[in-house]
């Protein structure tokens, strides 16, 4: 009589990998959970959390830059119980929000190309509606300085003063940030220089850009704000300039 077993037909075990290969590929691609309601909320609040943390940063940024940084080393109080601790305190907001915004802000970080980032932004666009919401107070903090500046100098154009805002903003954070990864706590000049420039470059494109938007007849926030709410018409740099 034959030893002959079903289990081991090879027709039988062809089949049989097929299944698991298909549960596995099933497992490997099967949709992300869905955040919920719930979990968006959750995340756009902490976003906008830390995108408040930015504004003092910035202003002690902007402190930092003619210090050394020592305004900011001597408000992180280091080695006490509290401090302002900008860095430490995004991190923790960052940690507090779901598990599926995490992943999606890694799996982007570890995207490589600027196409491939863009498809997966595209893809995953609370990644790009949380980015604008924690950039809206900065923003607004900007257009802030903007129209201080314009009410000190009365000849400055709202796009000027806008840019020269989004400048500050840019050279307030940039400073702040490189002063809280040295080593000492402090900036060199070098460092304070480099904080500047990146301000200057941002207030170039900012400038840029509210012209564009003034020809377009699009609203720029920043030029908005710092001009009291009134946008700049055609000609107003020039006239304003003479």
């Amino acid at each position: 009589m034959s030893d002959y077993r079903k289990d081991e037909d090879p027709a039988l075990e062809a089949a049989r990998q097929r299944s698991q290969q298909i549960a596995q590929f099933i497992k490997e691609n099967r949709a992300a959970p869905n955040k919920g309601i719930g979990g968006h909320v959750r995340d756009l609040g902490l976003t906008a959390l830390s995108g408040a943390v930015s504004v003092p940063e910035l202003a002690v940024g902007l402190a930092d830059i003619p210090t050394g940084g020592r305004v900011g080393k001597f408000l992180e109080n280091e080695d006490g119980a509290f401090g302002f601790r900008p860095g430490e305190a995004k991190a923790a907001i960052a940690g507090a929000k779901t598990k599926r915004s995490q992943e999606q802000l890694q799996e982007f970080t570890d995207t490589e190309g600027l196409g491939s980032k863009v498809g997966y932004a595209l893809k995953n666009p609370s990644l790009i509606t949380n980015t604008v919401v924690e950039s809206l107070p900065s923003m607004f903090a900007g257009g802030v300085i903007g129209r201080g500046l314009g009410a000190a100098a009365k000849g400055l154009s709202p796009v000027a003063a806008g840019a020269l805002g989004e400048g500050a903003v840019g050279a307030g954070l940039a400073a702040e940030q490189i002063r809280q990864q040295t080593d000492d706590g402090l900036l060199t000049g070098k460092q304070a220089g480099l904080a500047a420039a990146t301000g200057a470059t941002t207030a170039g494109f900012g400038y840029a850009g509210g012209r564009l938007a003034r020809k377009l007849g699009i609203g720029d926030i920043d030029t908005i704000v710092a001009g009291g709410g009134r946008t700049a018409t055609p000609g107003s740099e020039i006239i304003g300039s003479i």
